[in-house]
């Protein structure tokens, strides 16, 4: 976090404020003193909230409510921005006054690590790519917080891992929000760099979407299939062959969380529809 933190001080213009919420087990004294330290230098207002595993939906939505600017974007404390990061998104919300939410690619912190290399690839068509897309990662975008409130526009608090963005993206495009994807808007992110990491993040993933496709899309078993199938990372003709093997393993772990998700479904319903049958209810 004190990295994530240092690198967006060094910004020209540097943002309104800072909004921090510590969502690790104990409160370090020590980190918040550095940081404060950090932003004291720079006159830059901090907000520093600590609570404990509440979650990243609970974490934005708390963010959220504490946004007193025109603009605001998330930024994860595995992230970090070069010092034109916040000049690019002003300038590109100010060309374009009908864009709603900003947001851009990923570039790996480590881009000779195997692991870093398949989530370089997923990401490489964003390097020259700009038009409107239907979802927006939950950092590096940035919203214009007029729209947002306008549309009461928050994240879902049962999601608490990942996929909170799809979420957050599905409201915004009932909301008929315009979202634009620009390579301008880019920053590094520190990915999983390990066998275990990697699947152990890709399990989460799996299972989140299947939970996101059950909850806000279409229930039937055909549709969910198709959206599925939709969801997989499917390699281009031009993938190095070297990646191949990691393309596979991720789509299996995939694969794996998404039919962990739909067990889990089926568990909660099974016992919803035991509860209905054996609760008795008060005779009139």
């Amino acid at each position: 976090m004190l990295k994530c933190v240092t690198f967006i001080s060094k910004n020209n213009p540097l943002p309104h404020q800072i909004i921090v919420v510590d969502n690790n087990d104990e409160f370090s004294e020590e980190l918040f003193q550095q940081i404060k330290t950090i932003c004291s230098k720079k006159n830059l207002h901090l907000k520093y909230l600590f609570k404990t595993k509440i979650g990243l939906s609970r974490a934005r939505n708390l963010c959220l409510s504490q946004v007193d600017a025109p603009y605001y974007a998330f930024i994860d404390q595995d992230e970090y921005v070069h010092s034109k990061w916040i000049s690019k998104l002003i300038n590109f919300l100010n060309l374009h006054k009908d864009v709603d939410v900003v947001t851009g690619v990923k570039k790996s912190t480590d881009p000779n690590n195997y692991w870093n290399m398949i989530w370089d690839e997923i990401y490489r068509p964003g390097l020259t790519f700009q038009g409107p897309v239907d979802f927006a990662s939950s950092s590096n975008t940035c919203y214009r917080t007029k729209f947002i409130r306008k549309n009461h526009i928050t994240y879902d608090d049962s999601f608490t891992k990942s996929s909170e963005d799809r979420v957050f993206s599905y409201r915004l495009t009932q909301a008929h929000a315009k979202i634009c994807f620009s390579a301008k808007i880019w920053l590094y992110h520190d990915f999983r760099n390990t066998f275990k990491s990697f699947i152990h993040q890709w399990l989460e993933y799996g299972k989140s979407m299947f939970t996101y496709h059950h909850k806000y899309l279409d229930k039937s078993l055909h549709k969910q299939f198709k959206y599925y199938i939709s969801s997989l990372h499917p390699t281009r003709l031009d993938t190095p062959l070297t990646l191949l093997p990691g393309f596979l393993l991720l789509n299996l772990t995939y694969s794996f969380g998404y039919l962990k998700g739909s067990l889990l479904q089926l568990r909660d319903n099974i016992i919803f529809k035991l509860t209905q049958v054996f609760v008795p209810t008060k005779s009139t």
